[in-house]
């Protein structure tokens, strides 16, 4: 089979599916963990999705959009084996993703030894999906006996600056003060929606602050290991904390277009969000 990444307008396409259908030779029984990602764009998803994967227990693809695939009718093997197949060929790629490298030497991207958890890093996204078909996150549940969602958190400031900076360089045109506020009213979109989420779900979410990994990389990969039922040894945690930088990338203060109402608004919408209200502009 060829490798589908390369042909994106095949994503999904009846080639795809007869692959996953016809190719996969395994059931992923062993499996007692489904895992999805929610949240916002450039608020580190990549770097804890990196993480799970270099877990032996573990395989968190990268970006595959799990489910819409589920919502085109792909049964779990077929899912599964797409994710699988997907944190391969990242690993393939040499890990590099929006400029960073996501490698962590001597541990097990793209590989496995006895598989417990599998899952999809793809957080912006699948909320987009679960607001258009909500009754996807109940059937997702049933694939394993334990369904875990992970919310990464970041301050909302840096988030929304990346998003900017990324899409003019993108454009190559300036963001007007018009299209500024349009990624923060739909950041905090994608807030209201988690906080429906976190308020309505009985499946496990846990939140992960992105400041809180980078300065203590070692206690909170634990415990994410720990909320995953993964094995928690301090040779894999060891290797992962060391690709973390030793602190965050604070984009906002080289950001130009923050002005004190943009700064004051945020500030006011981040109020509402108890997970969010604790952050400032000020270092």
């Amino acid at each position: 089979m060829k490798n589908f990444m390369n042909y994106p307008f095949l994503r999904p396409s009846l080639a795809l599916y007869l692959e996953s259908l016809l190719a996969n030779k395994k059931n992923y029984q062993e499996v007692d963990t489904f895992c999805l990602f929610l949240g916002y764009q450039r608020s580190g998803h990549s770097l804890v999705g990196a993480i799970i994967d270099a877990h032996p227990q573990a395989i968190m693809a990268h970006e595959l959009n799990a489910l819409e695939f589920l919502r085109k009718g792909y049964s779990k093997k077929q899912l599964f084996y797409l994710l699988e197949k997907q944190s391969l060929q990242f690993a393939q790629s040499t890990y590099q993703w929006q400029g960073y490298s996501y490698h962590i030497p001597g541990m097990w991207q793209g590989k496995h030894t006895q598989l417990k958890l599998i899952g999809d890093k793809r957080g912006a996204t699948t909320l987009k999906v679960i607001k258009n078909n909500p009754d996807l996150l109940d059937q997702a549940a049933r694939f394993c006996p334990n369904f875990k969602l992970i919310h990464v958190i970041r301050n909302p400031f840096d988030c929304i600056s990346t998003r900017i900076k990324r899409r003019e360089v993108k454009k190559k045109r300036t963001f007007t003060d018009e299209g500024i506020k349009k990624k923060i009213d739909n950041f905090f979109a994608q807030a209201t929606l988690i906080q429906e989420l976190k308020r309505s779900t009985k499946n496990e979410l846990w939140d992960i602050r992105f400041e809180e990994m980078v300065c203590h990389p070692k206690r909170e990969i634990h415990r994410l290991y720990d909320f995953l039922g993964l094995e928690c040894k301090e040779e894999y945690i060891g290797k992962c904390a060391k690709i973390i930088h030793s602190s965050p990338n604070q984009s906002r203060f080289k950001a130009t277009f923050w002005t004190e109402e943009l700064k004051a608004d945020v500030q006011q919408k981040m109020a509402s969000f108890d997970f969010l209200s604790t952050y400032r502009f000020a270092p």
